[in-house]
């Protein structure tokens, strides 16, 4: 299984240095099973309200966006977030060593607990990744 970390949605629907690839390999990949978790959408959303703000996105953009999104994240199997990957999430905030941010930590902590490979263009995630045990790849 595949966890998506929320960089590789944004990229899929605005516009970035990422996108064409994350494009491919969602497009690549339709045959597996792809999750994202409860903590996805709220942090696309926050994605794109900084965008708006910012104006690298118009307010009737991002209106068509998150209805693209929520439309084609209800075809990914969706993780409920318990308190097991709070905790873990919160240990792994704890080691100053990773430097993680909240955010990712719980995307990392998904994908550990269901030894899901977590697909991102996060620098942070992908070089802490081997020393954490993390299955972690990018398009």
């Amino acid at each position: 299984m595949f966890v998506l970390d929320t960089c590789i949605l944004v990229s899929a629907f605005v516009p970035d240095t990422y996108t064409q690839r994350s494009l491919a390999w969602l497009d690549a990949n339709r045959a597996s099973p792809i999750a994202i978790n409860d903590w996805t959408s709220v942090e696309f959303a926050s994605a794109l309200m900084l965008k708006t703000r910012i104006g690298q996105l118009h307010a009737s953009g991002h209106r068509t966006v998150m209805q693209a999104y929520r439309a084609r994240s209800s075809g990914f199997h969706l993780i409920e977030l318990t308190r097991e990957h709070f905790s873990l999430a919160e240990g792994l905030c704890e080691s100053t060593s990773l430097g993680l941010r909240a955010g990712d930590a719980v995307h990392a902590a998904v994908a550990l607990t269901y030894t899901a490979t977590l697909l991102t263009t996060d620098k942070a995630l992908l070089s802490v990744s081997g020393a954490i045990g993390l299955r972690c790849c990018a398009p």
